[in-house]
């Protein structure tokens, strides 16, 4: 069986108090105000994906300062107001035009304890769940009809499933391990572009969460990259070139104004945003050819963009995963111009089916909802919810014009 990720479903995490399920489409826009859990969502894809990495530290794998954990412990995850210690993770697989689902609940007990499985159901198997054991045995109880009905020693490394203890199980850890080196998380704070980049070492597949090497990796594989990051830079009028003049083991990154090319204007002295949106451009090139992982999580993928780049950088993406059978795009932003300009590629021929536009409301106790905005053939949303994205510019423009006086 070969199946992929068709959605993320999330109880008791973060701010998540109820079930709020993320819908993985070729783009998915996390759209809604500060502090309302988009990053939560997002950054989830990329934990997941951690801890069922070769070496994960923990069944929820958050890492340090620099990985999507942001070097939180794990009892920042379960929603705060829970008593217990875990959260429910609820994967969709789809294979074919069949559809399955499994899940994880993961939880610490205390605080030195280990972080790990506390009860799992495969869709095609039984339900286990664990139980405190004296000797701290892995026992699980497998339970039938809401009924226990064996005790079972089940081992997790520290999130897969150990191979050859059940079918289910095996399906499972397959499923899982599909997920491994799948999800490419950029956090907002991504790094300027460098004068040089190096010629020399190993061609990165995954890119730091700071963009930092996406210079040398598209030095690296220009014959694969280049074109496809041009794609966009072309559309404000740019080309970006790898300069090697003389030098054996650096070059230069150079954005050419089209036509006036003997000008030589290094990326990195042509303001931040074009540089900034350069770890995008190449994760999502990487994603699109096979070199790097199929699923780009970002956030502000638009930063220090002015906004007639930012509809140029949504346009960019929307011809990306129109063109590639397996690329991934999740976006968290803030734009609402990358928001119409994706709605207008819509209403230009893009199947709305492949876009979903997510918008994330805080509830008066603190958690979060996140609703699915359909978007009809021409652009529109079905639904209300994207009137209060655009509800304070409309406030801005009545008062300039006088009317709430």
């Amino acid at each position: 069986m070969t199946a992929s990720l068709l959605k993320v479903g999330f109880t008791g995490y973060r701010c998540f108090r109820t079930e709020q399920v993320l819908d993985l489409r070729p783009l998915t826009l996390l759209y809604g105000k500060n502090n309302a859990g988009k990053s939560a969502a997002l950054r989830a894809l990329a934990i997941l994906c951690r801890s069922v990495a070769d070496g994960a530290a923990a069944a929820w794998d958050v890492g340090g300062i620099d990985d999507p954990g942001r070097g939180a412990s794990f009892r920042a995850f379960p929603w705060r107001s829970r008593a217990t210690k875990s959260f429910t993770l609820r994967l969709v697989w789809k294979d074919n035009d069949d559809e399955f689902e499994d899940v994880i609940e993961i939880e610490q007990e205390g605080r030195f304890d280990p972080v790990r499985v506390r009860s799992v159901h495969p869709w095609d198997g039984p339900f286990w769940r664990r139980h405190p054991t004296d000797d701290g045995t892995h026992l699980y109880d497998r339970i039938e009809d809401g009924t226990p009905v064996a005790e079972e020693h089940l081992l997790f490394e520290p999130l897969l499933p150990a191979a050859g203890q059940h079918n289910a199980l095996d399906g499972l850890r397959d499923r899982l391990l599909s997920l491994r080196g799948a999800v490419q998380w950029l956090h907002g704070g991504r790094m300027p572009a460098p004068r040089t980049v190096s010629l020399n070492g190993s061609r990165p597949k995954e890119l730091r969460s700071d963009g930092s090497d996406a210079g040398h990796k598209l030095a690296m594989e220009q014959s694969t990259l280049l074109a496809g990051v041009n794609g966009f830079y072309a559309r404000v009028n740019r080309q970006l070139r790898v300069d090697e003049g003389s030098r054996d083991d650096d070059a230069r990154l150079l954005l050419d104004v089209i036509g006036l090319e003997t000008m030589q204007i290094d990326l990195a002295d042509v303001g931040e945003g074009m540089g900034k949106v350069l770890p995008v451009l190449v994760a999502v090139g990487s994603a699109a050819s096979g070199t790097g992982p199929r699923m780009v999580a970002v956030e502000d993928p638009d930063v220090h963009l002015h906004e007639d780049t930012e509809r140029h950088l949504a346009e960019h993406l929307c011809a990306v995963v129109r063109d590639s059978p397996t690329a991934i795009v999740v976006v968290e932003t803030h734009s609402h111009t990358f928001l119409l300009a994706v709605q207008n590629q819509v209403r230009l021929g893009m199947p709305a089916k492949d876009v979903n536009v997510v918008w994330a409301q805080t509830e008066d106790d603190g958690s979060t909802l996140l609703t699915r905005v359909e978007l009809s053939d021409g652009g529109l949303p079905l639904t209300s919810e994207l009137r209060a994205a655009f509800r304070e510019a409309g406030r801005l423009a009545a008062e300039l014009a006088g009317l709430g006086d």
